[in-house]
């Protein structure tokens, strides 16, 4: 028996209960921004919608082309939260530049905060929004960052030698 503990191994490979299980946890703060749109505006539903379609297809274009799960020899993407999707995108050699970074940023706060105007007159959904976020994020962090192959990702957080 080893002491090695299973979070500090670097994950090759995602499996399709790992996209499952994460899509799962971003339905919670997204099903809720959802509802709290669409109460108010069947308008702004839709608008934000296509922002989520927008939003995510920068994200894959200027962030995920970067990552080793995007270069995998397969014809479809197999990561956490693109499964079976086909690459629509070169895949980029090299660091992420500072606009990829600065248009994924954008893009994620974009689609964290627009909701916000929505939510605001009802601090029941306010509150299990945000939470549903730093939930998200606490977990990421923890449970994927710190064994993370993506070398290139900001949030990288691996201990294990390379």
């Amino acid at each position: 028996m080893t002491d090695q503990d299973p979070q500090d191994e670097l994950n090759t490979k995602h499996r399709f209960s790992d996209f499952l299980y994460w899509n799962l946890v971003l339905s919670v703060p997204v099903v809720t921004a959802v509802f709290g749109i669409g109460v108010r505006s069947g308008w702004a539903l839709v608008a934000y919608i296509l922002l989520v379609v927008v939003c995510l297809v920068l994200i894959l274009r200027h962030f995920c082309t970067h990552c080793p799960h995007y270069h995998a020899g397969e014809r479809t993407v197999r990561c956490l939260f693109f499964w079976g999707m086909p690459k629509f995108f070169r895949s980029e050699s090299g660091p992420l530049t500072g606009k990829d970074k600065l248009i994924t940023v954008t893009a994620t706060a974009v689609l964290v905060l627009f909701p916000f105007n929505w939510l605001v007159d009802n601090i029941g959904m306010l509150v299990i929004y945000v939470l549903a976020w730093i939930v998200f994020a606490l977990s990421i962090r923890r449970h994927e960052c710190g064994r993370c192959v993506y070398s290139g990702c900001p949030f990288n957080a691996t201990k294990v030698e390379r």
